[in-house]
């Protein structure tokens, strides 16, 4: 006796339907969720740059040597 079960072409195109609509379905939201990743790290890389010319500008400020003050003060009491 033999334990194979015979297999009818429509019940294997029944499954390849449906598991090609699956495949397809988590492809789709996979391709939507990259798409969605990359318009976000777009934002942080845009918010990086902003703030690697911010730390520059006060790096630059910070570093400059002060002016002193020569202002008199005068007390006419």
């Amino acid at each position: 006796m033999s334990n194979e079960i015979s297999l009818d072409y429509a019940d294997v195109l029944k499954a390849y339907q449906s598991k090609s609509g699956e495949l397809l379905t988590q492809l789709i939201t996979v391709e939507a969720k990259l798409n969605a990743s990359a318009g976000i790290i777009e934002k942080l890389n845009n918010k990086i740059s902003a703030l690697e010319a911010e730390n520059q500008k006060l790096i630059k400020t910070s570093s400059r040597p002060k002016k002193s003050s020569t202002d008199i003060v005068s007390d006419y009491n």
